[in-house]
Formats: C-alpha cells, sequence, structure tokens
C-alpha cells in the first residue's frame, strides 16, 4: 500500500489547491497573529503567565477550571525569552499547523475528496482560525483531541502496550492543561461501551479501554489537591460575574450559532453535510458511531460539567467538537461527490467562502485595541497630570500592557485638588463604583474639556483645570 504523501500527490489538481489554500490561509493568519490587539481574555492570561512565583497560584486560582498546566507553556517561553504577545500567540499557532496535519492523516482512511473537503473545512472554520491565533491554549485542546483520536484508531487496529502507554501519556498531558479534554477519553470509552453491547460475547475490556481509563483516573488523581486549593477562590469568581450555570434554550441556541463561527447558516450547511454522511452505505456503522460521538460527546460534557460547578456556558469548551465534525463532513461530501460531483464541489467552495468571510471579519475586527488607547493616554499626561482608568479592574492589563502607565496612573478623588490635568479612560469592561461615577461628573464640573475621543470600546477624556 503507498504511503499517505504518495497518495496525495496522485490526486494533484485537488491536491495543489488544497496545499495553495493551506499556504494562503496560514499566512493570513500568520500575519494576524503578529498585528492583530490583544483583546481583553489574552491580557488576562498573559498577565497571570507573566506573574512572580509567588502571585502566580493564587492568581491561576481566580480563574475556573484552569490548572497550573493551564499556563504553564506561556510562562516558560515568557520566564527565558521574555514576553512578547507573537511568542505567546505561536504556541497556538503551531498547534493549529499540527492539528491540520493530523485531520488530514485521519481523513486519508475515506478517500481523497473527504481529506481534501474535510481539512479544507477545517483550515477555515472561524473558531479555529480565532483561537489559532489567540494566547490562550484552546487550540493545544484540538491537537490533543486529535492526537488521541489518532492513537485510539491505531489501537483498535493493534492493541499494543506502547500504543496504550502513549495514549495515557498524552491524555494526561491534554487533562491537566484544561481540564474540559476530559471529554475526548470519555468519548473513547463510551465508542467502546457501545460497540461491546452490540457484540454477542463482550471481551474481556483491552489495552484500548485500558488508555483512556488511565488518561481519565491519573489526571484526575492529580487535580484534586489543586481543586482543593482553589475551589473557594473560583467559587468567587463565578459568584463575581453572576454565573448560575443554568441549562437553557438560549445554550442550544449559542451553540448553533457559534460552534462553527459562521452563524446559523454555517451550521446549518456542515451539520446537514454531517447527516448526509450517516446515510451513506458505504461508511461502516463503527465508523459512523465512533466520529458521532466524538462530535457530540464534548459537546454533551461541557453543558454537564457548567451546569454541576454553576458556570457559564462558553463556545471554547466544547472546541474538541470541530475535528470531529470536519471529519463527518468530509465523508458526507465524498458521499455527495460520488453521485453528483458538482454539487459537492459547489457545496465545498460555498462553505470555505463563507467561514473565510466569518473569520477575516474577525481576525480584522481592532475594537480591543489596549495599547494604542494606553499610549494616546501617555501622551495627553505628558509633561504633567494623571490617568484615572474606569473602571478599576482593568488597571492591572493596561500597566502590563503598557508599563509606562503605572508611573501616571491616580486616583480620581484626590486629583481633583492636586491636578491640573486628569485624563479619564473610561470602557464597558466591568461595572464602575458609584463613588467614583459621582466623582468623574464632579471632575467634568470643575474641569474644561481639552480633548474627547474614541479609541474602540475605550472613551478618553482630556480635563484641564
Amino acid at each position: 500500500m503507498s504511503s499517505p504523501l504518495a497518495w496525495f500527490s496522485s490526486a494533484r489538481p485537488w491536491s495543489l489547491s488544497l496545499v495553495g489554500l493551506a499556504a494562503t490561509w496560514s499566512s493570513v493568519l500568520l500575519y494576524f497573529l503578529a498585528n492583530r490587539p490583544l483583546w481583553l481574555d489574552e491580557l488576562i492570561h498573559a498577565n497571570v503567565a507573566s506573574a512572580s512565583l509567588q502571585d502566580f497560584l493564587p492568581e491561576v486560582a481566580k480563574n475556573p477550571g484552569a490548572t497550573p498546566i493551564t499556563y504553564a507553556p506561556h510562562a516558560f517561553l515568557f520566564h527565558f525569552f521574555g514576553y512578547s504577545s507573537s511568542l505567546g500567540r505561536a504556541v497556538s499557532y503551531i498547534a493549529f499547523l499540527g492539528s491540520v496535519v493530523l485531520l488530514w492523516r485521519l481523513l486519508c482512511v475515506f478517500g481523497r475528496t473527504a481529506a481534501i473537503a474535510g481539512t479544507g473545512i477545517f483550515l477555515t472554520l472561524p473558531l479555529i482560525s480565532r483561537y489559532a491565533i489567540e494566547l490562550r491554549p484552546y487550540l493545544l485542546l484540538v491537537f490533543f483531541s486529535l492526537a488521541l483520536h489518532f492513537i485510539y484508531r491505531k489501537l483498535l487496529l493493534n492493541e499494543s502496550r506502547t500504543l496504550t502507554t502513549l495514549y495515557a501519556i498524552v491524555s494526561i498531558l491534554a487533562v491537566l492543561t484544561l481540564p474540559i479534554a476530559l471529554a475526548v477519553p470519555l468519548s473513547h470509552i463510551t465508542f467502546e461501551l457501545c460497540s461491546r453491547l452490540t457484540r454477542p460475547r463482550p471481551r474481556i475490556p483491552g489495552p484500548r479501554l485500558y488508555g483512556p481509563l488511565i488518561g481519565i483516573a491519573v489526571p484526575v488523581l492529580c487535580l484534586l489537591p489543586w481543586h482543593h486549593y482553589a475551589s473557594s477562590t473560583w467559587q468567587t469568581t463565578i459568584r463575581e460575574i453572576g454565573s448560575t450555570g443554568q441549562i437553557s434554550l438560549s445554550v442550544l441556541l449559542l451553540i448553533i450559532r457559534e460552534l462553527t463561527g459562521a452563524g446559523y447558516l454555517g451550521f446549518v450547511l456542515l451539520i446537514s453535510l454531517l447527516l448526509l454522511s450517516l446515510s451513506s452505505k458505504s461508511f461502516p456503522l463503527s465508523e459512523k458511531l465512533f466520529w458521532l460521538i466524538a462530535f457530540l460527546v464534548p459537546i454533551g460534557f461541557a453543558i454537564f460539567v457548567d451546569s454541576l460547578f454553576g458556570y457559564f456556558f462558553a463556545i471554547r469548551q466544547v472546541i474538541a467538537s470541530l475535528a470531529p465534525l470536519c471529519v463527518l463532513v468530509g465523508i458526507g461530501l465524498s458521499h455527495l461527490h460520488s453521485r453528483k460531483p458538482r454539487l459537492a464541489v459547489t457545496l465545498t467552495v460555498v462553505a470555505i467562502l463563507l467561514q473565510s468571510v466569518y473569520s477575516f471579519n474577525w481576525l480584522a475586527k481592532q475594537d480591543e485595541n489596549w495599547a494604542v488607547a494606553a499610549d494616546q493616554a501617555i501622551q495627553f499626561v505628558k509633561p504633567s497630570g494623571c490617568i484615572v482608568l474606569m473602571p478599576n479592574s482593568t488597571v492591572p492589563y493596561s500597566e502590563f500592557i503598557h508599563p509606562e502607565l503605572a508611573e501616571s496612573v491616580c486616583d480620581i478623588e484626590s486629583a481633583l485638588d492636586t491636578q491640573n490635568r486628569i485624563v479619564i479612560v473610561d470602557s464597558d469592561y466591568g461595572e464602575t463604583d458609584a463613588n467614583v461615577i459621582s466623582l468623574v461628573k464632579n471632575a467634568r464640573d470643575r474641569f474644561r474639556i481639552h480633548d474627547e475621543r474614541r479609541v474602540g470600546r475605550f472613551r478618553i477624556e482630556v480635563l484641564d483645570r
């Protein structure tokens, strides 16, 4: 049997199209990786990863569902090479490239059309594109999930101790990085149990079941001390953000609208192709079961965990479902191509174009440019004056993105009597204390407005005495 690379090269026109798409889209993402401003959640993650050893664990504990390992890759890079947003985002970008390779290898089993269509759609998925250049580790979750699917499918053919050990190691690393990754080995256990129910004489669990069991048990035991340490802080954070964890129709609508990142139309298109793959008679039942479970379990697990701990549902929690979705979509397009090739090609192109437009629109947004807002505020206080940041919770992140800001930040109450110029930088990142709002109104009455402007989500007011 020829190697996957030789097989891929034989379909030259389609192969070149996929290579061209991959090269072009990877270049687009690389450009935005270096040029797109950080948004709030990236700043929070970078701030924690850059914290001193003394502050590191208390800061990590504020993030429900995170562990010290969640921040470890970025903490390591920032410690040895210094802080750089591009360096931090490179972790996700490399995981994205690795995920594309693993997905292509998994799809090769189902033929040329499935491999090219499924990989092309995965490349341009808006949710994947977003996290591929984000300074947070959610693309690592995609990479780990694909690695576990790849190893497990090898175990289906060859139940070896080496593969079992490798599976357990990758699973432990994935769950310690992001505990929500438990959904992936759980999906394999679910598949194994469903498969055994259909057999007249179920066998004693073999190595391919040991891997997922170890991959769940070991990290869960390792995380128990961390849960004991951080759970009270998690609960405080959850109360502060007002989350109840209640599951409602709005969660279902959010999943439909945001799962692919291409809105309702993108979801309907891909789910239609998923259903088409399930109707294919040439697609073995065991394969349908495996990939359908791999798609559904991360969604169900995230909803269950959020409900259990009272946390709000976020679409990033189910990002591990996207690769299995693309596998099923690729198979659906392959099935359609065998009967109506023009329609299959048209739908593939439409899906890729639709997703590319949504992805590019999000990548090009500049509404959270903390650095520009900080730069302009600092220019206004030179040579004298001070800066009031509202709400107060934005102070550490503004100072992190622009350390020089720390020298000019002041308290509005004291500034009213001591400063001739006050620069107010207001934003909608949380609630501002009522007393501070009252003092700002007082400042507007006592000072004249020298300048007023908006920078993305920031409103800058320059007040002179």
